[in-house]
């Protein structure tokens, strides 16, 4: 799977997962009030990280958490300059 990013006229974006060999898209997040970045898999590839601005709060960048099945999006840590990294 690659997951990736989309936003709108409006500022809504959205995040989806592509399977490779089919190029099948299904929706993991949609017309959310974010600007999503730096979107990556977990090793394990059960979740999905990725770092967004909440375009309706104004906020600073944050980091997020969500299941790859589509769970709510879980803030982790606010206020962040570059993509989670595993090692």
């Amino acid at each position: 799977y690659l997951a990736y990013a989309t936003v709108d006229k409006s500022e809504r974006g959205s995040l989806w997962a592509l399977q490779i060999p089919t190029l099948a898209t299904r929706p993991l997040l949609t017309d959310a009030e974010m600007i999503f970045h730096a979107v990556s898999f977990s090793p394990d590839g059960q979740q999905v990280f990725f770092t967004a601005i909440d375009t309706a709060k104004k906020s600073p960048r944050s980091l997020y958490r969500m299941t790859f099945l589509g769970s709510p999006p879980t803030k982790l840590i606010e206020d962040v300059q570059s993509a989670v990294s595993f090692s």
